[in-house]
């Protein structure tokens, strides 16, 4: 599943070259399900970035389900891209593979369609296919209207499910959503209704200040880490203008491309770096997460380092 995994993250693999990275997140979420369902321990890294008039995301998770004689693990790579077309037309396409086990849907493809037909409305429609643990796949479709009046956000969803082993279910979904006006938070309800035994919320992975999103900005935290940071975004500058006086030239392609190589390489170690440096001091300030919390930490910052090696 590394090696899948590892080729999800190729698509994006030219990303922090070419795009404006917006935000490296690292969260953690836990989920208690009903009954005999378990419970899950999830950890992930994001990053956004934005290109013109399209939006870039990619999520690599590892996560943990326990149940009371089983545990499984597994890791999930997904990507986004939103784009918008003009005022009033945007769309979402999204992917994720994962390892066939009850932690995280094996196949996930959706694809949504924004309209802005009316001041401060937003209307949506999309489709799901989701294929899940022991080969059970779900179709769905759904459809529904947003409403914008200041800070407050009221979206109602109908989603319509066709299950390969439960036929035929479907929910409706209300969600009033309370924006920070001091910063960039939100407090968020959802209240839904239905047959169907899967519940989507239809919304972003990413949004500033969400539930399951920690942001910080205070790394590097000690002068010492800042400096060797600085010393190294001066070194990547430095190669920069070397290549930038070799383009100029008459320098042969060969060497361009070993320079260019290198930058990337440069780069690409800055940011592991950093993106390691976020995820400890997100969760290592935090003594109530447990072990299994802290290996899928570790194990995400593996599969970070691997991807951006």
């Amino acid at each position: 599943m590394i090696k899948r995994t590892l080729l999800a993250a190729a698509i994006f693999s030219a990303l922090p070259a070419y795009a404006g990275l917006t935000s490296i997140t690292a969260g953690y979420d836990f989920t208690d399900y009903s009954g005999d369902h378990g419970n899950r321990n999830l950890a992930y890294a994001e990053l956004v970035a934005k290109v013109e008039n399209a939006t870039l995301l990619f999520n690599l998770s590892q996560g943990r389900r326990d149940y009371e004689t089983e545990h499984f693990n597994a890791t999930r790579g997904q990507g986004a891209v939103w784009y918008k077309w003009n005022n009033w037309l945007t769309t979402r396409t999204g992917i994720a593979f994962a390892d066939n086990t009850p932690v995280f849907a094996r196949q996930d493809f959706r694809q949504d369609i924004n309209l802005a037909l009316l001041p401060k409305t937003l209307f949506t429609t999309g489709y799901r296919y989701t294929k899940y643990y022991d080969d059970v796949e779900v179709d769905a479709w759904q459809g529904g209207v947003s409403l914008y009046t200041g800070p407050v956000i009221t979206s109602y969803r109908y989603t319509h499910y066709d299950s390969s082993d439960a036929g035929g279910s479907y929910s409706n979904m209300i969600s009033v959503r309370l924006n920070d006006p001091r910063g960039t938070g939100y407090t968020q309800l959802w209240l839904s209704r239905g047959t169907g035994a899967y519940t989507y919320d239809w919304t972003p992975e990413t949004r500033y200040g969400s539930m399951k999103s920690i942001m910080r900005c205070e790394m590097p935290s000690t002068p010492e880490e800042k400096k060797k940071v600085l010393t190294r975004v001066r070194r990547i500058r430095g190669q920069i203008d070397a290549l930038e006086r070799s383009l100029e030239g008459d320098a042969e392609c060969r060497a361009i491309l070993q320079q260019i190589a290198a930058v990337r390489g440069a780069a690409n170690g800055l940011m592991a770096e950093v993106l390691e440096s976020h995820i400890r001091e997100t969760f290592d300030r935090n003594d109530c997460y447990s072990r299994e919390v802290s290996q899928s930490v570790d194990d995400t910052i593996e599969l970070v380092r691997a991807y951006l090696k």
